[in-house]
């Protein structure tokens, strides 16, 4: 039986990753699943950033080449913009340096041949970005510390890429040089940020960004520091080659289109089976986001989420050269990785999610470090010794304070202040600590 055919209706139930034909590990994709196993096998590293980083290279060199179209006759882009988060260990630069350096490779090779800067932007301006784009309309926007993008060019220019990832036209209007349009330029962003700087991100750009749609159209991914270890000495890297030799050979097609004034952009669609299980699932998803639904609290993203699966299923079936329309094996590896990453996405993005998560979290961390710590288990701490000692990315008060608030709900601590110094009480549920002086409602904490 084919394994397809047993599972096509799965859209009409509650969706289950776990469900799909293909999974996360061994997807039906030759050159890009083996090049990710590959990394983690080389680089000692997990595999989210690989796959993350992966799919910024195929779509960087293929942006420009094509565009898709999906069953009910929308056409658009297939950029992506791709927001991984990890700590210092997460294998950020890693995966980064070991799926793009074909791109930086290329353009060391072929700089005379370039118009403008190049494909890859990596230390620029929303400005230096545009007029790039106008000389070369293909380009990445990348950062390992993506905190630099975010908090520069994206608070900058959201309304501008979000436009750009819709295929629509800008207009840039400069005050010491010749204003232009880009009337059909491509762009794809990756950014590798900390767990810390994207939540301080978000406390203060996060509500804006999302009125104006800009993280809906985000497909994020969070690794865990790697506690594997690296291999003691290089291996052969096949698969990092010739993963590396079809970018370029995409690269090499960009610049002839790029030349080419009456270049058209192929359109890529999808065949009558994918085509049936897009829209199921597309359809699926619109229910998914209303009153009562999976994505109640995301419904932008779930309006977003059937535009990346395509954009992605486009990217794979090229990339790996298959032949004729985009079929059922490419949809459901394109489904496997926005599903995945859309769970990180609401975990991450979504703030009354993300904050009872960190919250849980960080009561988890107090009970293994300072309740349960030693024989005699501790009830007080200073509030400022648990901004200095907390995880990493908690320590920042805009981050820190709204989960103590939220576990002071819960009950899983009390306040208080004594001598002029604010506690936290630990157990509240044992009484108050004679002396002190409470915790009132409306007064305000440091």
């Amino acid at each position: 039986m084919n394994p397809f055919q047993a599972t096509v209706h799965y859209q009409y139930q509650p969706f289950q990753l776990e469900s799909l034909p293909v999974r996360i590990g061994a997807l039906p994709t030759k050159l890009f699943q083996e090049a990710v196993a590959e990394f983690v096998m080389a680089r000692g590293c997990r595999p989210e950033f690989g796959y993350l980083s992966a799919l910024a290279a195929i779509a960087i060199s293929m942006q420009n080449l094509c565009d898709v179209e999906t069953p009910n006759g929308h056409r658009f882009p297939t950029s992506l913009m791709l927001v991984g988060i990890g700590g210092a260990t997460a294998g950020k630069s890693a995966a980064g340096n070991y799926f793009l350096q074909s791109i930086e490779n290329f353009e060391a090779a072929n700089g005379h041949r370039l118009p403008g800067a190049g494909f890859l932007y990596k230390n620029t301006t929303g400005p230096a970005l545009f007029a790039g784009l106008h000389e070369l309309p293909s380009a990445g926007l990348v950062s390992y510390e993506g905190s630099e993008i975010l908090n520069g060019i994206v608070r900058k220019e959201a309304s501008n890429l979000n436009a750009l990832w819709s295929g629509e036209s800008i207009k840039i209007h400069r005050k010491t040089a010749k204003s232009f349009a880009l009337n059909n330029a491509r762009l794809t962003m990756l950014a590798l940020v900390h767990p810390g700087r994207l939540q301080k991100f978000l406390s203060t750009a996060g509500e804006e960004l999302r009125d104006v749609g800009f993280l809906a159209r985000l497909m994020v991914v969070e690794a865990d520091d790697s506690s594997m270890p690296s291999p003691e000495e290089a291996i052969p890297e096949p698969c990092r080659e010739a993963f590396g030799h079809r970018v370029q050979e995409l690269l090499e097609q960009n610049l002839g289109a790029a030349s080419d004034s009456q270049f058209e952009r192929k359109v890529m669609r999808f065949n009558e089976s994918a085509g049936r299980l897009w829209l199921k699932y597309a359809a699926q998803l619109n229910a998914d986001g209303r009153l009562g639904g999976r994505f109640e609290l995301a419904p932008e993203h779930a309006g977003r989420l059937p535009q990346n699966v395509a954009r992605v299923a486009a990217l794979l079936h090229y990339f790996e050269g298959e032949e004729g329309d985009i079929n059922e094996s490419s949809l459901y590896a394109a489904i496997a990785l926005c599903e995945a990453a859309s769970r990180d996405f609401v975990r991450r993005f979504v703030s009354q999610i993300s904050e009872e998560l960190d919250a849980t979290f960080l009561n988890d961390w107090i009970t293994h470090h300072r309740r349960q710590n030693g024989p005699i288990p501790r009830r007080f701490m200073p509030r400022a010794e648990l901004r200095r000692c907390a995880p990493n990315r908690m320590r920042d008060n805009a981050i820190l304070n709204p989960l103590i608030d939220i576990l002071i709900g819960w009950g899983q601590l009390g306040q208080f202040k004594k001598n002029g110094t604010w506690y936290l009480d630990l157990m509240p549920w044992q009484g108050s600590w004679p002396g002190a002086e409470p915790f009132k409602q409306g007064q305000t904490s440091p």
